[in-house]
């Protein structure tokens, strides 16, 4: 080595540092190239597989909103109608309604329950799901003026210790078959009755048919309501708040204008505007003991014995006979009265 010129020696570093070079290329810096092209291939996969990832995450959370919107109108839906309809409950709401608007005289209540389609699938098979239906039918009497009212012996007509309230009662036979108009109630109380349950809820709860009947000088009236509800295999929901507090009706029979005329024949039509004015009701329709469910018994057996010793025209003071009633007897005059 030492007889190498200083020429040769140069040529000999040069040579090994290319050989380094090379070497350091081929092991180091296209080893890192390839690697790096590796690396660059697998972050494009990688951004693209994440491009796709957040493609499903959005199409998840559109996924999960569209989920929980079906199940929030699922539950809706559900809570529409009444889960578990117990007909003691149906009856107590509706009679609590008509009560409280001051239509007491109950004459009579029932239920039903109503014939609903099945429920078809797409398939043509019928499901195991089902809408019911369980109609509550109140019947409930007007007033008529002339006698004094008594709904579930209150006024009682006994004292706290059991002894006849003698005031009251000849207080009670004195003022029956006089005219109170303030004491003739009961049509308008049955109209705000329905009025307020056709605001309540009317999703589960429908008034399907009112009645008006004109009964021996009052009125007997009868409302019918449908109650509904499901049976659901796989239910969603619970019952509502507000059908856990209590139950709901709709009317809509509102708007009719009955200025002039009337509903029911009282006992004499007092209405100058009406075409009936002074008109008596015929007196057959009073004959005999009639049932009144508005009226204390004793006072409904006095107004009765009235009418038959002194006739309807005497007790309402006068007033046209209906055409119809020329073939009724005339009353037997009281004992007063014959003097």
């Amino acid at each position: 080595m030492n007889n190498l010129s200083l020429r040769e020696k140069a040529i000999i570093y040069i040579l090994f540092l290319v050989v380094i070079a090379l070497l350091a290329y081929l092991f180091g810096i296209r080893t890192l190239n390839n690697a790096n092209a590796d690396m660059q291939i697998q972050l494009q996969e990688l951004q693209a597989r994440k491009e796709q990832l957040d493609l499903l995450k959005q199409e998840n959370q559109k996924t999960q909103g569209a989920i929980e919107t079906l199940k929030s109108d699922i539950v809706k839906y559900e809570q529409s109608f009444i889960s578990e309809m117990k007909t003691e409950n149906l009856e107590k709401y509706v009679l609590d309604e008509f009560e409280k608007a001051g239509m007491p005289f109950l004459a009579d209540v029932k239920s039903e329950d109503v014939q609903m389609e099945a429920i078809v699938l797409a398939d043509g098979t019928s499901s195991n799901d089902s809408v019911n239906c369980k109609r509550i039918i109140a019947k409930y009497a007007t007033t008529d003026g002339y006698e004094i009212t008594q709904y579930n012996l209150n006024e009682s007509n006994y004292d706290e210790n059991g002894n006849p309230r003698t005031s009251y009662l000849k207080d009670m036979l004195n003022k029956t078959g006089v005219y109170n108009e303030e004491n003739r109630y009961g049509y308008q109380e049955f109209i705000k009755a329905l009025a307020t349950m056709e605001k309540a809820d009317p999703d589960c709860v429908k008034i399907t048919k009112i009645g008006a009947e004109s009964t021996h000088g009052y009125l007997t009236l009868t409302a019918a309501i449908d109650f509904y509800g499901t049976t659901l295999t796989n239910r969603q929901s619970q019952e509502s708040d507000a059908h856990k507090a209590k139950f709901y009706g709709v009317w809509n029979g509102d708007g009719v204008d009955t200025k002039g005329g009337f509903i029911g024949m009282p006992y004499k039509v007092d209405n100058p505007d009406s075409l009936w004015n002074g008109i008596l009701i015929d007196p057959n329709e009073l004959n005999g003991f009639i049932e009144r469910p508005f009226a204390a018994y004793l006072s409904n057996a006095r107004f009765t014995q009235l009418l038959s010793e002194k006739g309807l025209e005497k007790i309402v003071g006068g007033g046209i006979v209906a055409a119809d009633s020329d073939k009724v007897p005339e009353p037997t005059p009281a004992p007063d009265d014959a003097a």
